[in-house]
């Protein structure tokens, strides 16, 4: 018998509550069926086109609800990505005190250059 104890037990042996989903995939993959049926039933009560034509409306709306609990990137989920790359392209300059750049010293600020540069 082989045991192999080097794997990360957060990752491998992941905690599900339903059927091999975790809380944020069940809780994400809830909203988004939910989402597409209410679309197709709104698209069917004022249009009148077939059901299942309906179901396919709902489908790009539901995607990027069920992304949000899915889709996992260097193990962060795709709203930590969002949020991190908001405050990655939000801070435009990060300064350093140096002797050479006294003049050039700006505070760090979450506003972009261009807000500055109206006042």
């Amino acid at each position: 018998m082989k045991i192999d104890m080097n794997k990360d037990f957060e990752k491998d042996f992941k905690s599900t509550i339903w059927k091999g989903l975790g809380g944020m995939e069940l809780l994400s993959a809830t909203v988004a069926l939910l989402t597409a049926g209410a679309v197709a039933i709104a698209v069917w009560y004022f249009t009148r086109i077939p059901p299942n034509v309906c179901i396919y409306m709902g489908i790009p709306i539901m995607l990027p609800i069920a992304a949000m609990g899915f889709v996992k990137y260097q193990g962060a989920s795709l709203w930590e990505l969002v949020k991190n790359f908001r405050y990655f392209f939000k801070t435009s300059e990060l300064p350093f005190e140096a002797e050479e750049h006294k003049e050039d010293l700006h505070v760090f600020t979450m506003a972009s250059r261009r807000r500055k540069e109206r006042r």
